[in-house]
């Protein structure tokens, strides 16, 4: 398919991609470093609940209370 529908049909399917995406990189410039292994459980969970939600808000919230940002240094 071609067009808007086509490029609608295209986003739908690579939502997911896109929202985990979104959360590794919003937790990556939080705490100025890249995903680590610990980080995954967080980053499911908040993937999740996005999926859930759809709440970009609870996104940020997430990160900013959690125990890697934290307890971050610097």
């Amino acid at each position: 398919m071609v067009g808007w529908d086509g490029l609608q049909n295209e986003m739908k399917k690579q939502l997911p991609l896109f929202e985990r995406t979104l959360v590794v990189k919003l937790l990556g410039y939080a705490l100025g470093r890249a995903e680590l292994a610990s980080d995954q459980p967080l980053i499911e969970q908040i993937v999740a609940d996005l999926q859930r939600n759809g709440n970009f808000s609870d996104v940020v919230i997430s990160i900013v209370t959690s125990r890697q940002f934290t307890h971050h240094r610097q």
